[in-house]
């Protein structure tokens, strides 16, 4: 099957070779005449003659014809932009004499405005220090320093007054009563220091310092009020005027920009409609004509600008579309070639890949069942390592049991060896009161023997050795209580003597029985360590052999997943052959329609 598709492959490649050759030779064409100069692309394939030009022609015009028709747009565009600039210069200048009133409004009497309520504000606050003087002022101190801030704002207000009437552009008459009204501040100064007199003098009496200035503040105060009143009305006045006249102003620059703009919109429009659309729009019916198939008929445009290129270019491509279709023709025969072989070939790929699709989909099911069988060998493992770590615990555990026996019975073979140690002691001090008791029994033989001598000596003396008789007696009583108790010892000491004997041959026996229980336990403790070691071992090898199954499950977890993707890029491949077989039928399809629509256009 490989080798059928390998000799349908080598002849399908030389007829896609040549479609695409054809293909090639067309889109350079096309690209030639796209890219909007005119080149000698289709030199030397057999076109016409007149559709080969001098590149040196074109390159030698084509600064000049590039030039026109920009021109003609940048003179439109300046010729309306000077039009509306010297308008709004025109406007500008009508506004910029509104602008110089406003600030003049602003300068003059706006400003004079504003100097004379800040005058009449510093007044009123002055006379509030004068209150503060009278109320709060009861100590030297207060009084000093509401008296200072009085005339502070006594200066405050004789500065304000002074730099109204010496602003420029003041009215005379507003001059003099700002003159007037300085000159009477001036003189209720003086009275507010009288009443400050009278206020002192009188001993911080209110109502004196009061008494003596009352009244003494209207005339200024209604002056004052009557001037700002004057200077409102005076700049509100003349503010509505310079208002009137800026609306007046842009009303008539609007009217005037809306019929310039109007009138260079109207020429603009015209000489676009004269120079663009009508040129234009003759470009796009001869090129309409040739989406059709007419090819008879020829552009007519003699014109040095950029639609004279096109217009030379569209009739390039006139002739070149001609050549091309000729050539598609000859190679929709080669197309439709190309379209059974490939439909062959596709047809034989899918056999192939349903073939592949099977074999891959046995594989696939021997390896889950080899992963399935690798997982119970590892499920066995891993149990039979638990089995194993089990029985190294319990061996741990015998291990240490065996260990604690043999220190205990190692403690009892010293204290069976400490309590020989000490019976045998027992038996050497029995031994030494044996000897201490010979002693005492010779003593009582003596002592024994010398009271019988004293009661032959006291029965001698007759009545006088009655007495010494008497005690004679009683020490031979005591030498034979002496003695028979002293052979009672005797006779225990000698079954003491023979039970430490007995008891130190028997510990002796115990002990070499220990000595030989410590030797068994001891070889029973190597013992069990071996089997630990040994258990160990079987558990290390269990633990690999469930690794071993693990990664031989993971592998073939790995193949099968492989194995997969190959069934899926196998899938994948059987849609793509049957997506190419589709293709081919559509080639098959497009080489008919094709056919047509050459036919069409040869007509």
């Amino acid at each position: 099957m490989v080798g059928v598709f390998l000799t349908d492959i080598n002849g399908f490649l030389p007829a896609v070779g040549r479609f695409k050759e054809n293909l090639a030779h067309a889109d350079g064409d096309l690209i030639g005449i796209h890219s909007g100069s005119i080149r000698t692309v289709v030199q030397g394939r057999g076109l016409p003659p007149f559709c080969v030009y001098r590149r040196s022609v074109f390159s030698r015009d084509r600064h000049i014809m590039s030039k026109s028709l920009r021109l003609q747009i940048l003179g439109l565009l300046g010729g309306s932009l000077a039009l509306v600039l010297v308008i709004a210069l025109s406007c500008f200048n009508f506004l910029s004499d509104n602008v110089q009133s406003y600030r003049s409004l602003l300068e003059g009497p706006i400003r004079a405005s504003q100097l004379v309520d800040e005058a009449n504000l510093q007044f009123k606050v002055q006379v509030q220090e004068w209150k503060n003087v009278l109320l709060r002022g009861k100590t030297p101190a207060e009084r000093d320093k509401f008296w200072a801030q009085f005339k502070e704002q006594e200066r405050k207000v004789q500065g304000t007054l002074g730099q109204l009437a010496d602003m420029k552009g003041t009215d005379v008459s507003l001059k003099g009563q700002v003159q007037r009204l300085q000159q009477e501040h001036r003189a209720l100064g003086s009275a507010y220091r009288n009443g400050r007199d009278a206020f002192v003098a009188a001993g911080g009496d209110a109502s004196a310092g009061d008494a003596a200035v009352k009244g003494v503040d209207r005339p200024t105060s209604e002056q004052m009020a009557a001037l700002v009143d004057q200077l409102h009305k005076s700049s509100d006045a003349q503010s509505i005027a310079i208002s009137n006249e800026a609306d007046r102003t842009i009303l008539v620059g609007a009217i005037v920009m809306l019929g310039s703009a109007l009138l260079v919109g109207l020429l603009a429009l015209w000489l676009v409609n004269r120079n663009l659309i009508a040129p234009i729009r003759m470009l796009i019916d001869y090129v309409a004509q040739l989406s059709e198939g007419k090819f008879a008929a020829r552009v007519d445009l003699t014109r040095q600008d950029e639609l004279g290129r096109l217009a030379i270019a569209a009739n390039t491509l006139r002739d070149f579309l001609a050549e091309t279709f000729s050539r598609l023709k000859r190679s929709t025969t080669d197309l439709d070639t190309a379209g059974t072989e490939l439909n062959a070939i596709a047809a034989l790929m899918a056999q192939g890949t349903h073939e592949q699709f099977e074999r891959t989909d046995q594989v696939a099911t021997a390896m889950t069942e080899m992963s399935a069988t690798a997982q119970e060998v590892a499920r066995h493992a891993a149990d039979a390592a638990r089995a194993a770590d089990e029985a190294d615990h319990n061996a741990q555990d015998g291990e240490k049991v065996m260990q604690s026996t043999i220190v205990t019975i190692t403690r009892m073979r010293n204290e069976i060896a400490s309590t020989a140690n000490v019976i045998q002691q027992l038996e050497t001090d029995s031994c030494r009161i044996g000897k201490v008791l010979e002693v005492i029994r010779g003593i009582a033989d003596q002592t024994n023997l010398l009271a019988l001598n004293a009661a032959i000596e006291a029965a001698r003396a007759g009545e006088a050795g009655r007495g010494f008789a008497v005690v004679a007696d009683e020490v031979r009583t005591l030498a034979q209580r002496t003695a028979v108790s002293t052979a009672e010892i005797n006779q225990i000491i000698s079954s003491v003597q023979t039970g430490a004997t007995d008891a130190v041959q028997a510990i002796q026996g115990g002990q070499a029985r220990s000595e030989e229980s410590v030797e068994q336990v001891t070889h029973a403790g190597a013992t069990l360590q071996r089997i630990t070691v040994a258990v160990e071992n079987i558990r290390d090898m269990n633990r690999q052999i469930a690794t071993a199954a693990e990664e031989q499950t993971s592998v073939a977890e790995d193949i099968s997943r492989n194995l997969t993707e190959i069934t899926a890029i196998a899938v994948t491949n059987q849609d793509n052959v049957k997506r190419t077989q589709g293709a081919s039928h559509d080639l098959h399809g497009l080489s008919v329609e094709l056919n047509s629509v050459i036919s069409r256009l040869s007509a």
